[in-house]
């Protein structure tokens, strides 16, 4: 991970070098201070190490299924009758706000649902804000969600 970060802020300089030659260079131009404009040609030699670092890194995103993120989670129970109750609050959930993916899980012995796919824990409290009235106890907690569309 080191690795990969040092090669990219050497691209990252690179690339910023070269936009602020040409950048001088068109200046020259537009000013007529000289004649002609040039562009030079930048060539990145990178060890195959980070090729291979970065396949893995590549590959451990797609094992997730989604990106990290936060949703707000507005049920969580166990015992006689949760899976009724956690049912029946997906069901009124997703009649108020249907535009909202609703999740619910079961990992052993709760009962949970999580509502919406957020990208950030502000996104996240701001949705809790609006729901809290109307389900008591709710709160914002780290997730993968899924991948947001492209429009």
């Amino acid at each position: 991970m080191k690795k990969l970060f040092l090669a990219l802020l050497c691209i990252c300089s690179i690339i910023s070098a070269t936009a602020q030659e040409n950048k001088t260079n068109s200046l020259k131009q537009i000013f007529g201070t000289e004649s002609s404009f040039t562009q030079d040609n930048v060539t990145v030699y990178q060890d195959e190490s980070l090729n291979f670092i970065i396949k893995k890194h590549i590959e451990a995103n797609h094992k997730l299924k989604g990106i990290p993120g936060w949703r707000v989670q507005i049920y969580f129970g166990s015992g006689h009758g949760a899976k009724e109750k956690a049912q029946e609050l997906e069901k009124q959930f997703n009649s108020l706000y249907p535009n909202v993916d609703a999740y619910l899980f079961y990992q052993e012995p709760y009962f949970k649902i999580y509502v919406g796919n957020f990208r950030y824990k502000r996104e996240a409290y701001k949705f809790k804000n609006q729901i809290s009235d109307k389900f008591q106890g709710c709160w914002a907690v780290k997730d993968i969600i899924e991948y947001p569309v492209i429009e």
